[in-house]
């Protein structure tokens, strides 16, 4: 099953695969009025509770200031020590300094207004080539506006325009508009062949796209992702093609880890009417994404992630960008259920583009160099799939306990320990989250680092795994041998186990995957390691891949059109 992208518990946009993850732009608010303001000093407190109107602080357009006059809001002196005589002599003072201000804006006003005449008088002269006409006959009554007002006209013009675009993209959002809706039947052309729509069904909806099961020409049955009718959605629905075409180019780099990809088949623009055209993209079809299946047995899960740090080899690699969305919901099940493929490259790009991007990543599966804004590149891809495998073999999300970026920071140095100074020092954010007294939690006092201390993966993943078939063993026995590790104590079948040789296959395959773990989700990215070395680690060396598989055919003829 294709899933597109929509808001998810898991930290971020998720779907299975074919989508992507952009945001609406930010519209700013504020807006720079050239020429400043005009500021009067407030008098101090201890003057009398009356006191006469006063200039406000107004803005200045185009060096005019724009004048206005309030009565001050009175306010009651503070009982004081001082003599009356000091009171007094206040009151003079404060009086000669509204007279000496008020002067001031007289004098202003009146450059000002010569300005403004001036500026009347050469409208009015005649501009060789075009007839004379009084001020008062032409088109406007007014003097035309200097170019710094203009200037702060236009900009104030072009903040509108992008507000009132963002309310209507998210209206046409909150109102699932724009979507391709076809029938049961339906004929989508495309540029290599045309495709049938054989389930009115969707296979997924996103924010971005929606994603139809289709034949194509040869009665294989393909995931098709329209994207959204409004150019918002399809300019960035063009990158995501553009990155994919790129990776398809570069295939033959790595052959076994591009296999590993899901790949574009084609794209085209469909018209479906006058003013309706559909940017579509054409994938094989898969299963459900990983997120759907839940928790998997070992050697399961032992093969997918294999599968995973080889896809991640060619793109770090061999294409040279960083996917950036690594989790469950982008790894698509072969329909064989022998492999996964990664999907999902709305989001992918290259190293020296994500220095200074500060969302990055799903939040739960987000690297701690990102949070506090240090240096980073294709190893955040890593720390992801760190977070992948153990949601695999545990069966929930690691950091799903946690609420927004600071406690997930904290639950991270609580599991890896503290971030190091060199990579803390790097950060942008980092005095965000961190003073010279430790670390700034979301409720209490400071946290100091010395109290952070690394825990072992092994401990972590061992109560919870599926040892299926590998660890010949009931349930029964399994369930005691997940108990003996809680409470650290030796079982009967810990005993036998012991006298038999040691640990079983599962197990040690378990510790092995432990570790590899435990390098994927090293808090310094100094020493973490490569997807490339993931692929050499002991866990995967007797690992083999499957068969490529051809795609499915449909397995009746398509329905006719309805």
């Amino acid at each position: 099953m294709h899933t597109d992208r929509s808001r998810s518990p898991h930290g971020h946009f998720h779907g299975g695969g074919i989508a992507m993850m952009q945001s609406f732009p930010a519209i700013n608010s504020s807006s720079s009025v050239e020429g400043g303001f005009n500021q009067l000093p407030i008098p101090p407190s201890g003057f009398p509770s009356v006191v006469p109107p006063t200039m406000c602080t107004v803005p200045t357009f185009g060096g005019a200031p724009a004048l206005a006059t309030t009565q001050a809001q009175a306010f009651v002196a503070p009982l004081s020590t001082a003599t009356m005589e000091q009171q007094q002599q206040q009151q003079q003072q404060h009086q000669q300094q509204m007279q000496m201000q008020m002067q001031m804006q007289m004098q202003m006003q009146m450059q000002t207004q010569t300005q403004m005449q001036m500026q009347m008088q050469t409208q009015m002269q005649v501009v060789p080539g075009q007839s004379f006409q009084p001020f008062g006959m032409q088109q406007s009554s007014y003097p035309a506006k200097s170019p710094s007002a203009q200037h702060v006209d236009d900009s104030m013009s072009e903040k509108l325009k992008q507000l009132q675009e963002t309310v209507r993209l998210q209206r046409a959002v909150e109102n699932k508009e724009g979507y391709l809706q076809p029938t049961l039947g339906h004929m989508i052309e495309g540029s290599d062949c045309t495709y049938c729509v054989v389930d009115r069904n969707p296979l997924g909806v996103g924010v971005f796209s929606v994603v139809y099961a289709c034949t194509d020409g040869n009665k294989k049955l393909v995931a098709l992702k329209v994207v959204r009718k409004q150019d918002h959605f399809r300019k960035y629905a063009e990158k995501e093609v553009a990155m994919l075409q790129h990776v398809k180019e570069l295939e033959d780099k790595d052959v076994e880890g591009s296999r590993q990809v899901l790949m574009l088949r084609e794209h085209f623009i469909f018209k479906a009417g006058p003013d309706e055209e559909y940017l579509c993209m054409a994938f094989d079809k898969l299963q459900d994404n990983l997120r759907v299946l839940g928790k998997q047995p070992l050697d399961k899960v032992i093969l997918y992630s294999k599968q995973l740090f080889l896809a991640l080899r060619f793109l770090h690699d061999g294409v040279g960008i960083v996917h950036c969305d690594i989790k469950p919901d982008n790894l698509l099940l072969r329909l064989d259920g022998r492999g996964v493929k990664l999907c999902d490259f709305g989001t992918a790009r290259p190293s020296i583009e994500l220095q200074n991007l500060d969302e990055l990543q799903p939040l739960f599966y987000r690297a701690p160099e990102v949070f506090i804004g240090a240096s980073r590149g294709r190893k955040i891809d890593v720390w992801s799939a760190g977070c992948t495998i153990y949601e695999l073999v545990v069966g929930r999300v690691l950091f799903r306990a946690c609420n927004n970026h600071r406690e997930v920071l904290e639950h991270i140095m609580q599991l890896r320990g503290p971030i190091p100074q060199s990579v803390r020092e790097q950060g942008r954010l980092t005095k965000s989250y961190f003073n010279n007294q430790g670390f700034l939690p979301e409720k209490g006092g400071h946290v100091e680092l010395t109290s952070f201390k690394k825990k072992h993966m092994h401990a972590e993943l061992a109560p919870h795994v599926d040892f299926g078939k590998v660890q010949r063993v009931t349930a029964q026995e399994q369930a005691k041998l997940q108990l003996s590790r809680l409470i650290g104590r030796t079982t009967v079948v810990g005993a036998a186990l012991k006298r038999s040789g040691g640990l079983s296959d599962g197990e040690k395959k378990l510790k092995l995957l432990a570790e590899a773990v435990e390098q994927c989700m090293d808090i310094d990215p100094a020493t973490r390691a490569t997807a490339a070395s993931c692929c050499e680690n002991n866990v995967f060396k007797d690992i083999g891949l499957p068969p490529d598989l051809d795609v499915q055919e449909a397995s009746k003829d398509p329905p006719t059109a309805t």
